[in-house]
């Protein structure tokens, strides 16, 4: 029974001359050459986005991802991650600037009281009433 060029018959393999093998096999070879090649053309892009992502895993908000190569998927999915690592290097910036300046603003306050404590404590022993007088200014 003939389908497309090929005899299919019970038990046997259609038989092909050394030429048509040689064909195959090239065909063959030639399509796995493209499959590699537009892999490679898909995963590199995708390699680099994942590289700039372990950079801002690791802390470095500097990294950004290409947005000039690849699918417009990719090329747009580049673009929202440096967008969100910009924001989320300017949330890190604001956040040391405000440690930074409360751990400023807290040090002359509690400066001030650890000074008028120990002046309380030396008081303590040779003239309470000033003492209480030191701890009260410091209840304020």
């Amino acid at each position: 029974m003939p389908f497309n060029c090929f005899t299919i018959s019970r038990g046997s393999i259609p038989e092909r001359s050394p030429s048509e093998i040689k064909r195959l096999i090239a065909s063959l070879c030639a399509a796995a050459l493209a499959a590699a090649l537009m892999a490679a053309t898909i995963v590199r892009p995708l390699r680099r986005l994942q590289r700039a992502t372990e950079q801002v895993a690791a802390g470095n908000f500097a990294s950004r991802a290409v947005i000039d190569e690849g699918a417009p998927e990719i090329r747009g999915l580049a673009t929202s991650f440096n967008t969100m690592t910009e924001k989320i290097s300017t949330l890190v910036e604001r956040q040391r600037s405000f440690a930074g300046d409360a751990s400023h603003q807290l040090r002359t306050p509690l400066t001030a009281l650890r000074l008028q404590l120990e002046r309380a404590a030396v008081n303590v022993e040779t003239d309470p009433a000033a003492a209480r007088g030191d701890t009260s200014a410091t209840a304020m």
